[in-house]
């Protein structure tokens, strides 16, 4: 679960990148112009995966993009996108779309960089998903194991 509220705030900002990536990409699927939907349909797999991985914790997805459970990879994808969808269209939601995801790229790779100059250690908290019990933790497990022997016929 959630731990503080400024990660509350980062994940619910990261949702509305991701709905707006949605809401864009479907926009651009339906122009049927080739390089708008090509970029459409990115914008969607991107949208789409943003969501999912701030509201739960899927494993399967997470060993394809592990980048993005780091401040810089998490920063730099925002930043993409970002400038991508400032050169798409003239549409007021692309540019609504673009400031909230380069504020929080910016944000992102800055905190990246302070934890390279700061030992490692983080400004603000990690956005882990929402509804996962792993939220916060390092994702490590410990496993208990129990050994019986037998002697003379009898479990000790």
């Amino acid at each position: 679960m959630v731990s503080s509220g400024l990660q509350l705030v980062l994940n619910i900002l990261d949702i509305i990148v991701g709905i707006f990536y949605l809401v864009i990409g479907f926009y651009g699927i339906t122009t049927f112009v080739f390089a708008s939907m090509v970029f459409g349909i990115c914008l969607v797999i991107i949208g789409g995966m943003i969501v999912v991985l701030d509201l739960c914790h899927v494993k399967q997805l997470e060993n394809y993009v592990g980048f993005y459970f780091t401040f810089g990879g998490r920063g730099l994808l925002f930043l993409f996108f970002g400038v991508q969808t400032l050169g798409g269209n003239t549409d007021s939601i692309y540019y609504i779309c673009a400031i909230i995801s380069l504020v929080m790229g910016c944000l992102y790779v800055g905190t990246q960089l302070f934890m390279c100059c700061n030992n490692n250690r983080s400004c603000i908290p990690f956005p882990y998903p929402m509804c996962s019990d792993s939220a916060g933790s390092s994702g490590t497990t410990t496993t208990t194991t129990r050994t019986t022997t037998k002697k003379n016929g009898t479990t000790v």
